[in-house]
């Protein structure tokens, strides 16, 4: 890391990228929680609606895994990720950053949730498991990368202050 992107970090920015980190290992151990629970209080016998509810609730735990993909997409777009910049400096584009990580995760912890229901209505704990695994997989996909944040700050305030616009940044957030 040049001496550059490590001086023009601010406080903020540290601080979003911690609370960030925190947020999803949080929601990441919840996904890990919904496993156990359903684990534990999954009943002996199933559901005969189970079969009209498999369809429509691994639908959705699919919409909701793609929405969280394109949530992300299409957030750390260089248009947006410029437009939050030049609306509040580094803070606000700190504050998107975050707040596209916690939707996108949150997203991501909801095919989890879909994934425990499922597990419980039907009495077969596989769906939970693999929903859950997806799950896991999708909010950990969220975790902040910290030196990509303040690579991706110190750029964006660098072409601020030259003027110039444009730009391959922002990817591999």
């Amino acid at each position: 890391m040049s001496a550059a992107s490590s001086s023009s970090a601010t406080p903020v920015l540290d601080a979003r990228i911690r609370t960030a980190s925190v947020v999803v290992l949080a929601m990441a151990m919840s996904v890990v929680l919904f496993a156990v629970v359903g684990t534990a209080i999954r009943p002996d016998s199933p559901n005969t609606a189970a079969d009209a509810l498999l369809y429509p609730l691994v639908a959705a735990a699919l919409l909701t895994l793609v929405a969280s993909v394109i949530i992300r997409r299409i957030s750390y777009q260089p248009a947006r990720l410029l437009a939050a910049h030049a609306a509040g400096g580094e803070p606000g584009l700190a504050d998107l950053l975050l707040r596209v990580t916690i939707v996108s995760s949150a997203l991501g912890e909801a095919v989890g949730i879909l994934g425990l229901i499922l597990g419980i209505v039907s009495a077969d704990m596989y769906y939970a498991y693999v929903l859950c695994g997806i799950a896991l997989l999708a909010v950990l996909s969220n975790f902040p990368r910290a030196r990509q944040w303040r690579d991706l700050s110190t750029e964006i305030t660098q072409r601020a202050r030259s003027g110039t616009a444009g730009g391959g940044f922002g990817q591999g957030l």
